[in-house]
């Protein structure tokens, strides 16, 4: 195939090319596209070579990159590097990913961008020194989305309930990890949270 020649994205290419069995020629086919919303989806691949990887990771469009950041099958050293990108969208996306290592995730929840350190608060790796400390960020949709956190500790669920703001109370309410005592206590002082409350699976 010509890398000139343009390919519609439709959903069943997308499927085709993010899929662990793509073909190793197509895939270099679209790693080498001169279409820049092909060389995203195929930088999504479970089955991205090493060596393509390390390629994609200087793609000079930053939808590449930041595609290739979420890629939790990739060489973790190359998210490290994409964690270092020029780019905030990179950044983020490779702060969302779990083989991003823990000293790195520590570095990043100091980030200026609260964007940035909302995906550590998410990231089911975490540390949970690193949750403590974001759960008294200065952006409430940080503390929403550590408390949002499946790995978060029953303590720090506790202390995040007692927020005044609405959403972090869901948050609480909806987490699997949350004490029964905490749910009780949002049941009784913020009845907004009640239907969540009944919703908990724990």
């Amino acid at each position: 195939m010509s890398n000139h020649r343009l390919i519609e994205i439709t959903d069943e290419v997308r499927a085709e090319v993010s899929g662990p069995e793509l073909d190793q020629k197509d895939m270099e086919y679209c790693v080498l596209s001169s279409q820049t919303e092909l060389r995203a989806v195929v930088a999504s691949n479970p089955k991205l070579p090493t060596r393509f990887a390390q390629w994609m990771a200087k793609d000079i469009e930053p939808t590449v990159r930041e595609a290739l950041s979420q890629n939790q099958s990739i060489d973790p050293k190359i998210i490290d590097e994409l964690s270092q990108d020029s780019n905030l969208a990179v950044i983020s996306a490779a702060a969302s990913n779990p083989n991003l290592k823990p000293e790195r995730l520590s570095e990043l929840a100091n980030h200026r961008s609260y964007i940035v350190r909302n995906e550590v608060a998410r990231n089911s790796k975490a540390p949970l020194a690193v949750l403590e400390r974001l759960a008294r960020d200065s952006e409430w949709g940080v503390r929403r989305s550590v408390a949002s956190n499946l790995n978060v500790t029953k303590e720090l669920l506790n202390q995040l309930s007692t927020e005044d703001i609405p959403e972090i109370q869901l948050a609480v309410a909806a987490n699997p990890a949350t004490a029964m005592d905490t749910l009780t206590n949002l049941w009784n002082s913020f009845p907004g949270t009640r239907r969540t409350v009944v919703e908990n699976p724990s």
